[in-house]
């Protein structure tokens, strides 16, 4: 599934961003939904920055409650699982 893609789907899915949340923790599900973002953008890049990271952070919590970790968190977490980071 392309990118954009999975980014119409898991919004068109009534429990998607939960479900992806609850699969994924919140770090992993950011990122990846950061990425997806960054790979259908006009400058297309395959790693996203730490801002990016923390914008889809954001989103979900406002959806889905929680608080929104830092950017410096967020960033250090995902290197710990080995997901790149700009």
């Amino acid at each position: 599934m392309r990118p954009i893609e999975w980014l119409l789907a898991l919004r068109a899915e009534r429990d998607g961003l939960r479900r992806l949340v609850d699969a994924e923790g919140l770090v992993v599900a950011a990122w990846r939904i950061a990425q997806a973002r960054c790979r259908v953008g006009a400058h297309a890049t395959e790693v996203p920055t730490r801002f990016d990271v923390r914008s889809a952070a954001r989103e979900l919590v406002e959806r889905l409650g929680g608080s929104v970790p830092s950017s410096a968190v967020l960033r250090a977490d995902c290197e710990r699982l080995g997901l790149p980071v700009l």
